[in-house]
């Protein structure tokens, strides 16, 4: 088995389509390409999307191909994010949404037959 350091593009192969005898030859082979973020100590890989976005799962080695680009790029991996992370930047997303929200609603009122009047029509 080949083994990948953290920045390696790799595709993973879909198990999902050998058991398939009618969609083999219409299903994607390869998920990817992913990047390797780390590998755990068990030997399977957390691998990430290209946009920065770490998957739950983990991969086993067997199903991991190097990714052969036409040209040579490698993508660093500066940081994972831990579930702390990720709790603050969804908390301070549903903050801003909920001010917006809370604008919005002040800057309109309703009328007694339910009606909602912008302050324009006021």
């Amino acid at each position: 088995m080949q083994e990948f350091k953290p920045g390696d593009l790799v595709l993973v192969r879909n198990s999902a389509v050998e058991s398939d005898f009618l969609g083999r030859k219409i299903k994607p082979h390869y998920f990817g390409p992913m990047v390797v973020a780390r590998r755990t100590r068990n030997g399977a890989y957390r691998l990430a999307e290209l946009d920065g976005a770490v998957s739950k799962l983990r991969y086993a080695a067997f199903r991991l191909v190097p990714y052969l680009a036409r040209s040579h790029t490698s993508i660093p991996v500066t940081r994972i994010l831990d579930r702390e992370d990720l709790t603050e930047i969804i908390n301070d997303d549903t903050t801003d949404t909920l001010a917006a929200e809370q604008q919005q609603t002040a800057m309109m009122r309703l009328t007694g037959d339910g009606q909602i009047l912008t302050p324009r029509e006021v």
